[in-house]
């Protein structure tokens, strides 16, 4: 697997959160539409706190649609945010593992024959 630190600017300006939490939302909708079953969610620490207190911390695997539903829960709980704090997302059907990290970043991990992994590289490429 390689990791690539995708950003919107190849100055490597940071993102907004708001954008950050736009392209979580997008990529559930994607993995839906492309019949995707599961993904696997992990919440970073500032999440964990809360989540996992008292227990220790596991994978939450779900539908796509159900991974949107989580992370909508914990965000009006307070719990924390997509774009400032970590979220790790895993699609094994795909191979594919996503981070939406605390730094203002979006990590993609994936072999580069995979299809997915190539069209979101230049997908985020064209940004900007």
């Amino acid at each position: 697997m390689k990791n690539v630190c995708i950003r919107c600017r190849t100055d490597s300006v940071e993102l907004q959160p708001g954008l950050i939490r736009s392209e979580f939302y997008e990529l559930m909708h994607r993995a839906e539409k492309l019949g995707w079953k599961c993904v696997d969610l992990d919440f970073g620490w500032h999440w964990a706190v809360e989540i996992y207190a008292g227990s220790d911390w596991k994978t939450v695997r779900c539908f796509p649609a159900d991974a949107v539903r989580i992370v909508q829960e914990k965000e009006a709980a307070g719990i924390g945010s997509v774009g400032t704090d970590d979220l790790f997302i895993r699609i094994p059907e795909a191979g594919l593992a996503f981070e939406f990290n605390h730094e203002a970043c979006i990590e993609v991990t994936g072999e580069r024959a995979n299809a997915f992994f190539r069209d979101e590289i230049n997908r985020f490429k064209a940004m900007g």
